[in-house]
């Protein structure tokens, strides 16, 4: 996560015990998809996106507040994914033709986009269901309102090709 503020130490506590206890709920999954896919609903069901909160570019902002633009949903998944041992990338470009974020993971030898910003069905701010509409998608199927920039990670690496839609059991 990254933390362009200085932040007070009990602060840095509770993000961590945040993370760790949403991360002890993915013990009764045994897959890792299923703990993905838990993840994904969490984030969905308890993250409102906030244009008007300070911090909303940070993945302590979601976890504080429950807030967060894009960037905090992709962080926040990325820290998941990482403590997870799940290869992912935090991929930038271009959503609907505004600025946008979002994940590309790998799981099972393939790479999937997973847009956890585009997760919610609402009703004002109050999550109604989840959308797998770009949940474990291939670039082709993102590629109908998402553009990835060029070097469109944080390391300004070529990224691999998702190449297949993954259907969702759950």
């Amino acid at each position: 996560w990254s933390n362009p503020i200085e932040i007070t130490e009990k602060e840095n506590y509770l993000f961590a015990n945040a993370v760790n206890d949403i991360l002890v709920m993915t013990d009764k999954y045994e897959s890792v998809s299923d703990k993905i896919h838990f993840i994904y609903d969490y984030l969905a069901f308890n993250t409102i996106y906030d244009k008007s909160i300070s911090l909303s570019q940070s993945a302590y902002e979601l976890f504080a507040e429950h807030r967060a633009l894009c960037t905090g949903f992709t962080k926040a998944f990325q820290l998941f994914m990482r403590r997870l041992l799940v290869p992912t990338y935090f991929v930038g470009g271009l959503g609907d033709s505004q600025s946008h974020s979002w994940n590309m993971i790998k799981l099972d030898d393939k790479y999937y986009n997973i847009d956890t910003t585009w997760s919610q069905a609402k009703s004002g701010d109050v999550v109604t269901e989840v959308r797998y509409d770009y949940y474990l998608k291939s670039d082709q199927t993102l590629a109908k309102d998402h553009t990835r920039t060029p070097a469109a990670n944080q390391y300004g690496l070529a990224l691999p090709s998702c190449n297949e839609d993954r259907a969702v059991t759950h």
